[in-house]
């Protein structure tokens, strides 16, 4: 039995695409989010702390990044609040298969009387 004849045509893999926005103010002497989005494969959590300022994690669920993926990441720290910002792990990066770039982008901003801690871990 043979199989019909057909025309390869190569495949285009998925790619991981992610967006994460926080933004953090103050309310007194605590820090509370004013904005907190995230969408795709990049997860932004908050961990229950019992602390004043406040802590975020950035994860990716695609479980590494490579060629094409596209994550882009905005933290705003507003006067008087204060964010630790970290990644949940080493991320891993893997060969492109065929060649194209991937793409991290980090925009974060701090106010004047602010403290933001960006603490992502090694690659």
């Amino acid at each position: 039995m043979s199989l019909p004849a057909t025309s390869y045509q190569p495949q285009t893999l998925p790619r991981a695409i992610g967006e994460g926005k926080l933004s953090v103010g103050a309310d007194g002497a605590v820090t509370r989010v004013a904005e907190l989005r995230h969408s795709g494969c990049l997860k932004v959590l908050m961990p229950r702390t019992f602390r004043a300022d406040a802590e975020a994690v950035l994860v990716n669920t695609a479980g590494g990044i490579t060629g094409g993926d596209r994550f882009d990441i905005a933290a705003e720290v507003g006067t008087g609040a204060a964010l630790t910002l970290t990644s949940q792990a080493a991320e891993r990066i893997y060969r492109s298969s065929d060649g194209t770039r991937a793409r991290v982008e980090t925009r974060l901003r701090v106010a004047d009387g602010a403290r933001l801690q960006w603490l992502p871990q090694e690659t």
